[in-house]
């Protein structure tokens, strides 16, 4: 898949502006990992992470609920109708089931399967295979656990944004509790594979966010 097919569907899907500039924030983060990673002997798919990175929230737009906060996204009625459809051909089975269907329509079957893999609760899948495996799956998961909006954060901040998005009455029972806590602890340990594997400190990945030397290639 080429970097304008990713921008066509970028446009086809009606994909709010805030959406894309996380996408794209995480598909920086991920290739930055990914090429130090590369550096060091490990056989990593960059061009396939990077297209699955910038369409892991193809769709996303199917899990918002709020009529008027999803208005308030759209630049013409037409966006409004097509996520309309969207919210009614994918809004049971959300977001990330809905890019992997996308994509394997669109032949693309390893990325539709990187993307499947970036479900939050995917790292302690009952199913092995379910969770996140090669390297590629990995990266993505872990990137977009960084990235609140389009701005690298610890991971600490990033799960506690999602807490207030998920639960914003601070309503959580004690099963949904524990099911988080085993998330950030699987989480932290992806950190220090990922960490290891790509021969760097994540005080290193925070400076060169800052630094802005996280690019993206075609």
């Amino acid at each position: 898949m080429t970097e304008r097919a990713v921008r066509s569907l970028w446009h086809q899907y009606r994909v709010p502006e805030h959406i894309k500039s996380h996408m794209i924030k995480v598909a920086q983060v991920a290739e930055f990992l990914g090429s130090k990673m590369k550096q060091r002997g490990y056989p990593i798919k960059l061009r396939i992470l990077k297209r699955a990175c910038l369409l892991h929230d193809l769709v996303k737009v199917c899990d918002i609920t709020d009529h008027q906060a999803l208005s308030a996204f759209a630049q013409s009625a037409k966006d409004i109708a097509i996520w309309k459809k969207l919210r009614n051909q994918y809004g049971k089975i959300g977001h990330v089931k809905a890019g992997y269907k996308i994509m394997r329509k669109l032949a693309e079957p390893k990325i539709a399967t990187i993307i499947l893999k970036h479900k939050f609760d995917s790292l302690i899948a009952p199913d092995a295979s379910s969770r996140p495996i090669t390297w590629e799956e990995k990266l993505l998961y872990y990137a977009d656990k960084r990235v609140k909006h389009d701005c690298l954060v610890n991971i600490e901040e990033r799960l506690e944004d999602g807490h207030k998005r998920y639960f914003p009455k601070g309503k959580i029972s004690a099963q949904e509790l524990k099911r988080e806590l085993k998330i950030k602890k699987a989480l932290y340990k992806l950190e220090n594979e990922i960490m290891n594997a790509a021969g760097i400190s994540v005080k290193e990945l925070t400076e060169a966010a800052i630094a802005k030397s996280l690019t993206t290639k075609n």
